[in-house]
């Protein structure tokens, strides 16, 4: 009897023109004959799925195993860099660095607008870093704070600046009081990891991850999202 590992090989419900029975392709390439209306073929990998996937992951455990207590929205007051992925690379490497220099830990991924001029920018997050180099964001005719509104989450979130960015425009975030807002950071954060995005950066780095951050890619973690 011939047996195959349906784990290589994906079922096709085609009839055969003649209605004569479909084939079965063996694993040494050869095709067996059988009585049935389906024919085997071998499943092709799709490698820009799995990269999507693995970096997607990768990005969540990072973000949920340490002590994540920022989020920060970074652009570019230069047209050029929020147009240019290699230059948009170049201020996040110069960032993370700035910030290990500092004694800070943090993971940073490139974002593309999908808007108007699908501008690139910066998105972050900073672990075990403390309130202190930071200032309350507030508006210049009013004096009233300003907050930013994330989904899921009820109340508002006090928004701030800091002298980590001098580059253009800046918001940094707590995400260390609310325990809702962890799992949100992360799901936001790999959002926007597409294949597109995959695709038109090949044999380029795609995110910025600190020296000294734990991972743990055990599968209990994956429940905690509702977003694979």
């Amino acid at each position: 009897m011939f047996f195959i590992n349906l784990q290589r090989y994906e079922k096709v419900g085609i009839f055969a023109d003649d209605g004569s029975p479909c084939f079965i392709p063996s694993p040494d390439g050869d095709y067996v004959k059988l009585r049935s209306i389906y024919a085997y073929r071998p499943i092709v990998p799709d490698l820009l799925l799995q990269a999507r996937s693995r970096i997607k992951r990768v990005g969540k455990n990072l973000i949920m195993c340490n002590d994540a207590t920022w989020f920060f929205h970074l652009t570019s007051e230069h047209h050029e860099v929020r147009q240019s992925y290699d230059l948009i690379w170049r201020e996040i490497r110069l960032m993370g660095r700035r910030l290990e220099r500092a004694g800070f830990k943090a993971f940073i991924m490139p974002e593309q607008g999908h808007k108007g001029q699908k501008s690139w920018h910066i998105h972050g997050i900073l672990f075990g870093v403390g309130q202190e180099i930071f200032c309350q964001q507030v508006h210049k005719t009013t004096g009233k704070p300003y907050v930013r509104f994330i989904d899921g989450i009820d109340d508002a979130v006090p928004v701030f600046s800091s002298r980590l960015w001098t580059r253009g425009f800046s918001q940094f975030v707590p995400i260390d009081h609310n325990p809702l807002l962890l799992p949100r950071m992360a799901i936001y954060m790999t959002k926007y990891i597409t294949k597109d995005l995959i695709k038109s950066t090949p044999n380029r780095a795609r995110y910025f991850r600190s020296r000294g951050l734990s991972i743990n890619l055990d599968d209990f973690l994956d429940k905690v999202f509702l977003e694979t």
